[in-house]
Formats: C-alpha cells, sequence, structure tokens
C-alpha cells in the first residue's frame, strides 16, 4: 500500500512541480523541497524502529502531504488565461519528457539501490550510519536543484539560456554551496553525534564525503536546465546515465575491494566528478540542426 502511494504521490509531485514552474512562481519550490528534505529526516528517527515499513513510510508520508499541498496551490497560482501563452502539441513534449524521466530514474540509482547493495557486502549496522549520512547530506541538493528549476523557468521564457545568465547563477551557486559544505565537513561528527549518538559520531567521515559529494552534483543540476531549455533529451539521458551507472561500478568496486564503509561514499564523489565533465562535454556539442544561437546569447 505504501509504494502505491509512493509511487502517486511522486508522479503527481512532478505533474505540480511543472505546473508551478509554467506558472513562473518557481520561489515556491525551493520552500516545497526544504520541506520535504526535513520532514523525511525528522520521520526517519521517529518510525525508524519499524524496520522497512518505517523506512518506506519516511518517504511517502511526507511526499503525500507535500503532493496534497501543491495541488491546492497549483490551483491558487495558475492564471485562468494567458495572453501570451503558445499551443504546444503533447508530442512535442514527449521526447523531452522521456528524456527527464531516464534522467531522474538514473540518477536516483544510487541514493535507492547504494543501502541495498552494501546489505550484501557489510553488515546492517555500517549501512544503518551510511544512510543516515546520505540522508542528511541530500538536504543540500534541494538547494541547486531548486535554482535549476528557476533557471529552467527563465529560460523557458525565450527558448534560449544566455551564458553570462548561466555563468551568473553558477557563481552564486558556488558563493552559496562550498561555505555551506565546508561548515558541514567541520561540523559533520558533531551532526551525526546528535543524530545516532557517539556510536554514530565515530563515522562523520562518512557524512563529509557526501557533503563534498554534492558539489559537482550542483554543476550537473544546472547542465540539466540548460539541456531542458535547449531541448536536448539525448543529453539528459547520457548526463544522467553516467551518474548513476558510474556511481554504482564505483561502490561495488569499493564493497568487493573491502574498502572501510566510512570512505564509500567517495564513489558518489567520483560519479559526480565523471557525469560533470560528460555534463560539461556535453554543453559545448550541439546538434547540426540546433541554432547557434540557443544557449550561447547574452
Amino acid at each position: 500500500m505504501l509504494s502505491v502511494a509512493l509511487t502517486t504521490s511522486q508522479t503527481c509531485f512532478q505533474i505540480t512541480d511543472g505546473s508551478i514552474l509554467a506558472a513562473r512562481k518557481s520561489e515556491y519550490l525551493a520552500y516545497r523541497a526544504v520541506a520535504y528534505g526535513l520532514a523525511k529526516i525528522a520521520l526517519l528517527f521517529t518510525v525508524a524502529a519499524a524496520g522497512v515499513v518505517g523506512l518506506l513510510g519516511s518517504y511517502t508520508l511526507p511526499l503525500l502531504a507535500i503532493t496534497v499541498v501543491s495541488l491546492f496551490l497549483v490551483w491558487r497560482v495558475w492564471p485562468a488565461r494567458n495572453e501570451n501563452g503558445i499551443p504546444t502539441r503533447l508530442r512535442d513534449l514527449s521526447s523531452l519528457s522521456f528524456g527527464n524521466w531516464i534522467h531522474g530514474f538514473t540518477y536516483s540509482l544510487p541514493s535507492r539501490l547504494g543501502p541495498s547493495i552494501m546489505l550484501i557486502f557489510v553488515g546492517p549496522s555500517p549501512v544503518a550510519y551510511f544512510f543516515i549520512a546520505l540522508q542528511l547530506a541530500e538536504v543540500l541538493n534541494y538547494i541547486p536543484e531548486s535554482m535549476s528549476k528557476s533557471l529552467f523557468a527563465h529560460g523557458s521564457l525565450r527558448d534560449r539560456l544566455p551564458t553570462s545568465l548561466a555563468s551568473s547563477m553558477r557563481r552564486l551557486l558556488a558563493v552559496i554551496m562550498i561555505p555551506m559544505v565546508a561548515l558541514g565537513v567541520l561540523l559533520a561528527s558533531i551532526g551525526m553525534t546528535i543524530v545516532g549518538g557517539t556510536s554514530y559520531g565515530a563515522h562523520g567521515l562518512a557524512l563529509q564525503l557526501f557533503l563534498l559529494a554534492t558539489l559537482p552534483k550542483a554543476g550537473i543540476q544546472l547542465y540539466k536546465a540548460q539541456f531542458n531549455v535547449d531541448r536536448r533529451p539525448l543529453a539528459l539521458i547520457v548526463m544522467g546515465s553516467s551518474l548513476g551507472l558510474s556511481t554504482l561500478a564505483f561502490l561495488v568496486i569499493g564493497l568487493v575491494r573491502r574498502v572501510d564503509p566510512d570512505w564509500l561514499p567517495l564513489a558518489w564523489i567520483l560519479g559526480g566528478i565523471l557525469a560533470l565533465g560528460v555534463g560539461w562535454w556535453l554543453s559545448r556539442r550541439r546538434l547540426p540542426s540546433q541554432p547557434a544561437t540557443r544557449g550561447n546569447e547574452g
């Protein structure tokens, strides 16, 4: 039942996501993302004793509540009539939607499968603090995600993303993310101690590495906005797949070689750097039919 609710909520969540963007109210997405992240972590500790059901519930219940609120929000912010709107056929959006779906699916594979794969090689105790560190660092990923959506909303208005705007957004994101990651690295052991006791505090290195992994992911989010504006579904698929599959591959290699679990988050760093390089390379390659001005003007 929880699985059905989770799948349904995720579908509606993505639909309302696009609707809020189209209504040019992207600032609400940042509040919603942060609320979901904090609620998920708080509920995770509340229902931790319930095992798998509690873990699934910590994902599902906050998402279900926020999805319901989002449905009412869309009803409030959606304009009754848009004089500047351009009719678009569903067929024109199908390939881009498919590209975003594959990108999102492969992008999330390490977070969804990583802890499960670890259970095959190591005991439940290392997996527990590994998962907690992963979820704590995940909160920072909502910052570049919300900024990426705002960038996409702006670029979609003119069907292009000026280089000057993209560069300014990268600098702004760096100014925000680097100090926050640095502060998190310094306080990682304290944070793990607060959420899991002294036994978890001894594994602050895992949280530190997961926090460092958010930096390349921040750049990936900006490339995602660019590829959406440029309508390049294949680029989205390649970048997302390179992140998800390479991260899982690095993780499995570390597990097979019996690397200390505290160091296994290096797989997320290496996978993120690889995918960021792929995104950078793809951003400089354009299809013959793609206008040269798109994404380069500014």
